[in-house]
């Protein structure tokens, strides 16, 4: 076990993050439940930078 009980979470996002890149998509959102009143909702997303 981890000593950082947020660690499964961070796992989480940077593999949202891979998926975002790897894909080419400019946004990604995922809601996780947990239980009833406890759910983690993660939106990753890349800022495209227009041409001058």
């Amino acid at each position: 076990m981890t000593d950082n009980p947020h660690g499964a979470d961070v796992a989480f996002i940077e593999a949202l993050a891979k998926l975002l890149r790897e894909n080419d998509l400019s946004d990604l959102e995922v809601k996780r439940e947990y239980a009833e009143d406890d759910s983690l909702t993660v939106r990753v997303s890349r800022t495209l930078a227009a041409a001058p």
